[in-house]
């Protein structure tokens, strides 16, 4: 129960309208496309494309940095209340 009092209340805070239609307009380009949406996803379309040809070449072709020590990266985890931080902890403590 308290956790749907506390979804509505993410609502409620400043700003938060145009959060609401931005995911509502986000949902509806996935789940079920107009007219308008059609044209934003074959013109973003090659765009994207480009793109993402472009970060595969400069991942290739971008030298790689040596150091003295190991590096851990603890990323694309989710934002909060997933254990990241005892997990950093406990390998530290290691």
């Amino acid at each position: 129960m308290q956790l749907k009092r506390f979804h509505l209340n993410i609502f409620s805070l400043k700003g938060s309208k145009f959060i609401y239609r931005l995911v509502l307009g986000y949902e509806r380009l996935l789940f079920s496309p107009r007219g308008i949406d059609w044209f934003i996803i074959i013109t973003l379309g090659p765009l994207s494309l480009i793109y993402s040809i472009y970060m595969f070449f400069r991942r290739i072709f971008t030298k790689r940095k040596e150091f003295i020590m190991p590096i851990i990266s603890v990323g694309n985890l989710v934002v909060g209340g997933s254990g990241k931080t005892p997990f950093i902890i406990s390998l530290a403590s290691n």
